[in-house]
């Protein structure tokens, strides 16, 4: 699941530069001349994204996670049918890290055709 979604995203987010990758194969300090998404499982039905972004611009942060959010909008494309990843806000928190700003977002997965539960809400 998190190398379809990082292979979704890195396509999807191509023409920002963005490197897209799993969280074990992230470079050990995020580049500073664009922007690192990494992706790992945090739960059974969870991932976590992390979003480095150069520089403290946290609203260009913010407008990026929310450009993810709408590129996930029309669900996952999966073999066994579309996934659909719902941002939990409850989980997304937002720190500056030297000289880069880090946006954590964890994401609950549900099929695509699924309500959402209470817990969770649009936007991260």
């Amino acid at each position: 699941m998190a190398s379809a979604l990082a292979d979704y995203l890195r396509n999807g987010l191509a023409r920002y530069r963005a490197l897209v990758c799993i969280a074990g194969e992230a470079p050990e300090a995020p580049p500073q001349d664009r922007m690192l998404i990494t992706i790992a499982p945090s739960g059974p039905r969870e991932l976590r994204l992390v979003l480095f972004l150069p520089g403290q611009d946290t609203l260009r942060l913010d407008l990026i996670d929310l450009g993810i959010y709408r590129l996930l909008g029309s669900g996952l494309p999966m073999d066994g049918g579309g996934l659909r990843l719902i941002p939990i806000p409850a989980f997304s928190h937002l720190q500056a890290e030297g000289s880069v700003l880090r946006k954590d977002v964890v994401y609950r997965i549900a099929p695509l055709g699924a309500f959402a539960d209470d817990d969770e809400a649009m936007g991260g």
